[in-house]
């Protein structure tokens, strides 16, 4: 069954853009969410549960994410048709673009994957008051950008530490960093 605790048709809200399936997502989302932050890895009752939340999922969500890139290195052409990269770049222009990495991969903003998306809000919603939020090893509290950027790292390291949710599963959260949460 697909009810969840607030919810018996998972399908009749829809998002902003008209697609169906708002509960669903915010089922998944909610359970991701109140999974024991302090484990490493998924228990057997915990994986069976997300894979029951996530076969109730409309089928845009189930399908695989489709990421756009953020922009193409253009090559100019040159004398007798070679190719030459574009002399120099403006200042800072290798920072900014070093500031959407996050270990190499290209940071995205949350808003990307409906998914992604719901999982920051719930954080975002639960990290506004400073007492909810973590704090560093001096007990200095996290600004919310970062502790939602910890708190999700942790969830989707969880997923893509989990075998059986890779192969039964498209379920894959974007990747986030301080700078795409503060800009989203």
């Amino acid at each position: 069954s697909c009810a969840g605790p607030s919810t018996s048709a998972p399908n009749r809200r829809c998002d902003s853009r008209g697609v169906p399936g708002c509960e669903a997502v915010d089922n998944l989302a909610g359970y991701l969410i109140s999974l024991n932050r302090t484990i490493t890895a998924l228990s057997t009752n915990e994986i069976a549960e997300i894979l029951r939340l996530y076969s109730c999922l409309h089928s845009i969500d189930q399908s695989p994410s489709k990421y756009s890139l953020k922009c193409k290195k253009k090559i100019l052409p040159g004398h007798w048709r070679a190719s030459r990269k574009r002399s120099g770049s403006a200042p800072g222009q290798q920072a900014a673009e070093r500031l959407f990495m996050t270990h190499g991969q290209v940071a995205q903003r949350p808003d990307v994957n409906r998914i992604s998306e719901c999982i920051a809000l719930k954080l975002l919603k639960e990290f506004r008051e400073a007492r909810n939020r973590p704090k560093n090893n001096k007990g200095k509290t996290f600004p919310i950008a970062q502790a939602i950027v910890m708190m999700y790292s942790h969830i989707k390291q969880q997923l893509e530490d989990c075998r059986e949710l890779l192969d039964k599963t498209n379920l894959v959260l974007v990747t986030i960093n301080n700078t795409t949460v503060s800009s989203w």
